[in-house]
């Protein structure tokens, strides 16, 4: 799990929330290997010593985008702001939020995604199938919360359900980019159209 981000002195905040973003943008133009500590430092405003004396190392900058960016706290925050919707409500507003997520940092999660498989430093605090884990336990929880109110079909393998909401969305990340397919519908309203069919079927 990640662990939630600990209080800080707000000049200290600024300054790291400054090389989160630089690191940020840098990572998701160049990637991790063709970033510097120094080019992070200079985006942010900031002599590259004082980028040391706050993260140590580059894996731990990169690390601190992605506890920033990932879509686990944004989730944990959904769960939270639906606990008083209506249940199948309450499951569109936390697919909407993902997918919002991630469309909004597509380049980054897709360069996560591809690069650290590959990158052993990168693969000791940062795995992204225990981050995919994460996010169907998360989902199977609220599914079957639905099955104990009776919207959920009792029958289903709520883990299987889960794993092919998240590849529905996933997809929207590799398709879109790469012009191949060209809708009448914008990405968002693809999107959308295919979490309504997901969620409630063909039939009127």
């Amino acid at each position: 799990m990640l662990a939630p981000e600990k209080t800080i002195h707000p000049k200290t905040k600024a300054t790291q929330d400054s090389l989160i973003s630089a690191a940020y943008q840098l990572f998701s133009e160049q990637g991790y290997y063709q970033t510097t500590t120094k080019e992070i430092a200079e985006r942010a405003g900031v002599c590259e010593l004082t980028l040391f004396r706050h993260f140590q190392t580059k894996t731990n900058v990169y690390k601190a985008v992605f506890m920033r960016f990932s879509p686990l706290p944004k989730v944990e925050e959904g769960l939270q702001a639906i606990e008083s919707l209506p249940f199948w409500e309450g499951v569109q507003h936390i697919v909407e939020l993902l997918c919002r997520h991630m469309e909004e940092n597509r380049q980054f999660i897709q360069l996560f995604s591809q690069e650290t498989p590959s990158i052993l430093e990168l693969q000791s605090i940062i795995n992204p199938l225990a981050i995919h884990e994460q996010l169907v336990e998360k989902m199977t929880l609220l599914l079957q919360r639905g099955v104990t109110m009776g919207e959920v079909r009792p029958e289903l393998d709520l883990v299987a359900v889960s794993n092919t909401l998240l590849c529905i969305l996933c997809s929207f990340l590799v398709v879109f980019p790469t012009k191949k397919l060209k809708p009448e519908e914008s990405p968002e309203k693809m999107c959308q159209i295919a979490i309504d069919c997901f969620l409630r079927g063909l039939r009127p």
